[in-house]
């Protein structure tokens, strides 16, 4: 074993019960993780784990000689660089951009994309301002977070973000981090979003359309297909007395005739 690194066990969130193995370098400056793959319970490691000698003790069970040799082979592997850790992970695999942009491939909810992109741009937006055009995962620190709220609350890109949108902006990009940890547990050893407190919901003075607006909608020409025929499901809508659209089976299109007097 070399000096330089030690064995970590990192858990995603503080109510875990099990944690995830890392090789860390030590000191604060240019800290580096690798990854071992190995999933533990947090009483088991802490109860078996010797420190000194960076090994699992014989009363972690059948499976702790298997472990330390799993340990011993990630010592040897960084020794063979002069104990610097050297990830294996590609700099695809570990863009945020890109893994982002793979999830959104995969999205069949129109409306769930479209606001994904809208918050994807704002945060390209941010990323050139810093001359950076990819952002990797762990890149993305309480610190950046933050940095980034405060940009999402003052930036006039045309217009300043309400902090209703700041909040749900926010929230969508921690979704798709919650979505890397869900595929591979131990890509981040917490999740920077844990640290962030979100601006209290306020509420919105939503304005309504006049009798005339609604009038001008009923007679004005729109040549876009998908457009007009949402003109008249909103027109339904109101003429129904606000009968609800929501996202899947909808009341609007299970009405019938015969439902109607």
């Amino acid at each position: 074993m070399n000096s330089q690194n030690y064995i970590v066990c990192y858990k995603n969130k503080a109510t875990d019960t099990d944690c995830y193995l890392f090789l860390q370098s030590k000191g604060r400056q240019n800290r580096k993780k690798k990854a071992l793959g190995i999933k533990l319970n947090i009483i088991q490691f802490k109860n078996n784990w010797n420190e000194v000698d960076q090994r699992f003790m014989s009363g972690m069970g059948p499976t702790y000689k298997n472990l330390n040799a799993q340990i011993k082979k990630a010592f040897k592997e960084v020794e063979e660089t002069q104990g610097v850790i050297v990830t294996q992970t590609s700099k695809d695999n570990n863009s945020f951009l890109k893994f982002w942009d793979r999830q959104l491939e995969l999205t069949t909810n129109q409306g769930s994309k479209t606001k994904h992109e809208s918050v994807k741009i704002k945060l390209e937006k941010y990323l050139t301002i810093l001359k950076k055009k990819d952002l990797l995962f762990s890149e993305i620190t309480p610190d950046f977070v933050e940095q980034l709220k405060h940009y999402f609350k003052t930036a006039k890109d045309p217009n300043t973000l309400s902090s209703n949108s700041v909040t749900h902006y926010l929230k969508i990009i921690n979704s798709i981090i919650n979505r890397k940890l869900k595929k591979e547990p131990y890509a981040l050893p917490f999740n920077p979003f844990k640290t962030i407190d979100y601006d209290q919901h306020s509420d919105i003075d939503r304005r309504v359309l006049t009798l005339d607006e609604l009038s001008k909608l009923k007679t004005v020409v729109i040549t876009n297909p998908n457009l007009d025929i949402t003109r008249y499901m909103f027109l339904f809508q109101v003429y129904a007395q606000g009968m609800d659209i929501p996202r899947k089976v909808t009341p609007l299109f299970l009405a019938k005739l015969t439902h109607h007097s």
